[in-house]
């Protein structure tokens, strides 16, 4: 035992790079918004609603209308009986690689919180209060009654009738039945629960018409850009992504209102909220376009800290290395915010949390509460470098990662990610971005790029180069330039 936390001690200091305090920059705010929101508190969630979509509750909603004379005769065929459509379940995984299994069903909406729950204030996580805070809380979605189950701890809840609400060219994935017949079917089933809110009711018909969720968010007037928006009404989840201008449009249409929220995770990467829950902006229940303007809160790090990851894996100009790539151990980089103060450091990346459930990245909001938000998105690509430096070691055939990633001096590393940090941030950000530079933290690629050398030459000019010395050679052996004979002058300055 005692030689394994030795290991275990080696490797986390091995693997760990700590960045310090980046200077405060603010971003300038562009425009007003309807709905301008600090949102900072976890979610409060009120008592358990009666489940108007059970195939009980549905099937006794049926009895009632054909008891009532309410249905039409071409609504339905009068041997027509309510079967189960969907389970609603949750799971309880036990670590990330169990979490990462279920991820991979990208069909699936998960949520942290149950779904048939009143939303008492909407925040920015959940964790379920009868289990320990270092544990994975758990996941609820909707599956398929033939879904089959991996062997995850997981509970079925209710067994559910549901027609999709989609697009009306759209085919049904549901229960194929006569819409109006649909229409009727849920206000009877919403009513005998004690969720009918609505009162433009005429006829057990609802004179409302479809809507589709859509708006825009931003944070401090910036668009945020390919963040993932979801639109709930029930068990029923649409979801759209926000454009260049921080627009979005959901994949389907409701008739009532329906809770909002911003899940911070794509593909690649997941937003946590310390080192366990996933972060979220949980917005309002409604019904029309949601347009949100961030400004505050652990939300407005959460907004930054995911336009900096969208930017380095999807819109990267400089055709450099992604920060990760999913192995049947790993799914997605996980990055951690930490919103307290008293930190010395403003982040650090660690290669050996693949193997366990820590974030690979932890951002913190450091000594400063007022933290800039630049600060967070600069901060955030920095970490993004190591972990792409990491990655393009591991790809590189004959590389070794002992010597030119773990034992490489610490002014490589560093001034390396400070050099992509100034491109990524005066790219997107500001261009009078600039970033501080003492210690191991050189601007020696900033005065590599005049040189006419891309950004892309001197990161794969890093393989097999585990000092400053090596670094250079690397560039003189692999580049033809005409100012080639520059660079000892410029290596010797730093």
């Amino acid at each position: 035992m005692k030689i394994l936390k030795l290991t275990l001690l080696v490797m986390a200091t091995s693997f760990l790079v700590s960045c310090q305090k980046e200077d405060n920059l603010d971003i300038v705010q562009i425009d007003d918004f309807e709905s301008i929101d600090v949102l900072n508190d976890n979610t409060i969630l009120g008592k358990q609603l009666e489940n108007p979509y059970s195939v009980e509750n549905m099937r006794k909603a049926l009895a009632e209308l054909k008891s009532s004379n309410a249905l039409k005769s071409s609504f339905i065929d009068d041997d027509f009986e309510i079967e189960t459509t969907h389970l609603y379940v949750r799971f309880l995984p036990k670590n990330e690689e169990e979490l990462n299994l279920l991820k991979q069903d990208t069909l699936l909406h998960f949520y942290d919180y149950p779904l048939d729950y009143e939303i008492v204030s909407p925040g920015i996580c959940y964790h379920d209060p009868t289990l320990p805070d270092t544990v994975i809380t758990w996941q609820y979605t909707v599956v398929a009654p033939d879904y089959n189950f991996p062997t995850i701890t997981h509970e079925i809840l209710s067994e559910l009738f549901l027609i999709e609400e989609k697009d009306e060219d759209s085919n049904l994935k549901s229960a194929t039945v006569n819409i109006p017949f649909w229409d009727m079917l849920e206000d009877k089933a919403l009513e005998i629960t004690g969720n009918l809110d609505e009162t433009n009711i005429s006829g057990g018909v609802l004179k409302a018409s479809k809507w589709r969720p859509a708006g825009r968010i931003t944070a401090n007037g910036r668009a945020i850009v390919g963040c993932k928006v979801k639109a709930r009404r029930w068990f029923t989840t649409h979801r759209g992504y926000t454009n260049t201008e921080g627009r979005f449009s959901c994949d389907g249409q409701f008739r009532r209102d329906a809770n909002y929220s911003v899940k911070w995770e794509r593909n690649y990467w997941s937003i946590r909220s310390g080192t366990w829950g996933q972060a979220y902006y949980n917005g309002p229940k409604q019904r029309g376009d949601w347009n949100l303007d961030i400004t505050g809160g652990a939300s407005l790090r959460y907004a930054f800290i995911h336009q900096a990851a969208y930017d380095y894996f999807y819109r990267n100009p400089f055709n450099t290395q992604i920060p990760f790539e999913k192995k049947w151990f790993r799914s997605e980089l996980k990055i951690g915010y930490y919103d307290k103060l008293g930190e010395d450091k403003a982040a650090d990346f660690a290669k050996w949390r693949n193997w366990f459930t820590f974030p690979h990245i932890r951002i913190y909001k450091g000594q400063n509460s007022d933290a800039s938000t630049t600060a967070i998105y600069a901060t955030t690509i920095h970490e993004l470098a190591h972990c792409a430096h990491w990655q393009k070691i591991v790809n590189a055939k004959g590389s070794n990662r002992i010597s030119d990633f773990i034992n490489a001096e610490t002014k490589l590393k560093e001034s390396w990610a400070r050099g992509v940090q100034r491109e990524f941030t005066t790219r997107f950000i500001s261009s009078t971005y600039r970033p501080s530079y003492h210690g191991d933290y050189t601007a020696i690629v900033h005065s590599l790029l005049p040189l006419g050398y891309s950004l892309r030459q001197l990161e794969d000019a890093l393989i097999s180069a585990s000092t400053m010395d090596e670094w250079k050679n690397n560039i003189k052996s692999k580049y033809e330039n005409s100012n080639k004979s520059q660079l000892d002058n410029i290596f010797d300055r730093f």
